[in-house]
């Protein structure tokens, strides 16, 4: 399964956030870096969500834009991830990656579909 790359700013542009979303097993897998001013390294994280531990998951699509919702049944999931979520992550897909992103969809809601 190919990886999802994603990056937005944070903070008016001095916090640079770049990540993978990738499906590992039965795990949807969220990676992020953070770095400011995209010069100085701030950390990785690694986010886990079991896929059957996802509520909601689609690829929304504009003429410019394309933005990978996901949403977790419980916020615990994503609970420290850089620009604090309300409920769901809204991760800015580049046009290139679309495919990759709508395969990835597929791929979750397959696993999630009753046995």
């Amino acid at each position: 399964m190919a990886r999802v790359p994603f990056a937005f700013d944070i903070n008016d542009g001095l916090v640079t956030v770049r990540g993978t979303v990738s499906l590992d097993g039965d795990d949807v897998v969220v990676e992020a870096s953070r770095s400011a001013l995209q010069m100085v390294p701030m950390g990785t994280e690694t986010f886990r969500i079991p896929s059957d531990e996802i509520e909601h998951i689609d690829l929304q699509t504009g003429l410019v834009r394309a933005k990978l919702m996901l949403r977790p049944f419980a916020f615990s999931f994503i609970e420290g991830f850089p620009g604090d979520p309300d409920e769901e992550l809204a991760l800015p897909v580049k046009r290139k990656h679309r495919a990759a992103a709508e395969t990835l969809v597929r791929e979750v809601r397959l696993r999630n579909l009753p046995q």
